[in-house]
């Protein structure tokens, strides 16, 4: 290879050290950073009873090295902390990622100029129909002049002249009133036409003042910086937490009674207004509670006192504390006052802890599923199609699983309560849990009414009610009452006594017989003073609780009526006013 003489080459050879210095920085150009825009879309969601998982996917373009992608016009609402980046692709590394908060000016100077088109059009409208209505005005009051200089003429005339007279004036009339009619149809077709183009002149204003009173739309960007591999290519999942979306179990129970089955059919129904449509998308519904926190709070230590004690704490307290105002010395009094907050915070924590341990229920109650993927806290359903659900905050109903399950039917009525039988069907639950919520039900092709389901795990026992059946007929009547005063032998007071006998009967109208439960109560004392006596139950209950709760379960047979007595006294002094709960 030859050698060139560079001194020899002039202009030229100024050229070529600028090519050499090109060529060596070729290298370090190649490796510049690329910011691509991810030109994502939203490909699943898993929802969660209060938020949602979105997952997006980016196809990113570029040369091989450092590429930065570029998730634009992401919800303000997303929670920074919950997002990450993946990649499948093999030889991509994912080297850090950033959340902003971005501010731009809407586009919406074409929109602007359209509207101010469309309602400059509208005045101009306007305009001509209220010149319509001068006119018109005009119009009506030359008439109306007319009308009386004809009427002072023709008077005149019709005394010269009778015949002639009358009949010019008559014609005259003729022509005014009918001028004037016209006039005035022309009006009201005129005003309603002005009317109508007020109220889509409001609409262009409104439209527009929501436009000017946010000129900005804040949004949040992440950009994911990464190495690409010698291909220049991959596919980018981004996963974001949002607030805004929920999901709820909705039930279509249908009793089949030709085969003795109730079908269950599983929805799961959604609704979000995240600010994100998400259309044709996988959908997951999940029941893990990420609200309720992954971590059990410290527990603190359980201080009692009495009410006297902090209401004197707080008094000498707050006395303290006045007194150290005006000598400038708060120190002491500051300390005091976080004592007796500390009792009242204890005793506050005791009462919360109270009523939390009588209403409150397991953290674990909601487990369910379909399509059913377990993990160890949770349950996932996976729905089988894709799904659109816009950010309408509406709901949007998706089918989970249809169910059959072979069921044993009775009746169960309270009287006391609702003078109705109601079906009920007695259930197994199979392989999925079932999570508490609204059931519609119906028998056959009937639609029954609306009832409830309990959360339910697998293989374990349940009752779903389906209604009123007024082929079993109930009543409860009062069959006796007897009431009376007399002198307690010790103490000499007066104790009033009151004796009440109910009948309870039930009756079989249907072409089968069925199993019935029948359901009634017994009054309890809660004071020492009030006594429940002489109580007569016929026949045996097939159940009586300690809390005064009766029930019998027997066989109709078709046509069959089984009577139930029960009968007691109550006793309580006569000087107790009322006796709380006594009731026929």
């Amino acid at each position: 290879m030859g050698v060139v003489d560079m001194s020899k080459t002039g202009k030229r050879g100024k050229s070529g050290k600028i090519g050499m210095v090109l060529v060596l920085l070729m290298p370090v150009l190649g490796f510049c950073e690329e910011v691509k825009d991810a030109d994502s879309k939203i490909t699943a969601v898993t929802v969660y009873s209060d938020r949602a998982l979105v997952t997006r996917l980016g196809n990113i373009k570029g040369v091989p090295g450092t590429v930065t992608a570029v998730f634009s016009k992401l919800p303000l609402s997303i929670d920074d902390r919950s997002v990450r980046a993946t990649t499948s692709e093999k030889g991509v590394k994912i080297i850090g990622i950033e959340t902003k908060q971005k501010i731009s000016e809407k586009a919406i100077h074409g929109r602007l100029a359209q509207l101010d088109d469309q309602m400059q059009a509208i005045q101009d409208d306007v305009r001509v129909l209220q010149d319509t209505l001068d006119v018109l005005k005009s119009k009506e009051a030359f008439l109306e002049s007319l009308k009386a200089a004809k009427a002072d003429k023709s008077s005149k005339e019709m005394m010269a002249q009778p015949a002639t007279g009358i009949k010019d004036w008559t014609d005259m009339m003729t022509f005014v009133e009918t001028g004037l009619k016209d006039i005035q149809k022309e009006r009201r077709q005129t005003n309603i036409a002005a009317r109508d183009l007020q109220k889509k002149l409001h609409v262009l204003e409104y439209e527009r003042q929501n436009l000017t009173s946010g000129r900005t739309e804040q949004f949040k960007e992440v950009r994911v910086t990464m190495e690409l591999p010698a291909n220049g290519k991959a596919d980018l999942h981004l996963q974001y937490v949002i607030p805004g979306a929920s999901w709820s179990p909705l039930y279509d129970a249908r009793v089949l009674s030709t085969e003795g089955k109730v079908e269950l059919v599983y929805y799961g129904t959604v609704s979000q207004r995240t600010g994100e449509d998400w259309n044709e998308v996988e959908v997951v519904l999940s029941t893990a509670k990420p609200a309720i926190g992954g971590q059990l709070a410290s527990l603190s230590p359980w201080f009692l006192t009495v009410q006297e004690y902090v209401q004197k704490m707080k008094e000498q307290a707050s006395r303290s504390y006045g007194h150290a105002q005006q000598k400038g010395e708060r120190m002491m009094a500051q300390q005091q006052m976080v004592q007796f907050a500390k009792a009242q915070e204890a005793q506050e924590a005791q009462e919360m802890a109270k009523s939390a341990e009588e209403e409150g229920k397991g953290l674990g109650d909601d487990l369910v599923v379909a399509d059913t993927e377990t993990s160890t806290t949770s349950v996932f359903f996976t729905v089988k199609k894709k799904e659109t659900i816009p950010s309408d905050g509406q709901p949007h109903k998706t089918a989970i699983a249809v169910e059959n399950f072979p069921a044993t039917f009775e009746y169960d009525a309270s009287p006391v309560l609702s003078p109705y039988a109601y079906l009920k069907a007695k259930l197994k639950n199979g392989d999925r849990p079932l999570l508490a919520g609204t059931m519609n039900v119906f028998f056959d092709q009937d639609f029954a009414g609306n009832s409830w389901i309990k959360n339910t795990q697998s293989g374990e026992s349940f009752d779903a009610y389906f209604g009123v059946d007024e082929g079993v007929k109930v009543e409860r009547r009062l069959e006796k009452k007897d009431a009376g005063a007399d002198r307690s032998l010790l103490g000499g007071g007066k104790t009033f006594r009151t004796t009440y006998v109910y009948k309870l009967s039930a009756q079989n109208f249907k072409k089968v017989p069925v199993t019935f439960n029948m359901k009634d109560r017994l009054p309890v004392s809660q004071h020492q003073d009030v006594k429940v006596e002489n109580v007569r139950i016929e026949p045996e209950p097939t159940d009586r609780t300690a809390k005064g709760l009766v029930r019998w379960t027997v066989e109709l047979k078709p046509q069959e009526k089984r009577v139930f007595t029960v009968e007691y006294t109550i006793e309580h002094p006569v000087d107790k006013n009322i006796v709380t709960g006594l009731g026929e």
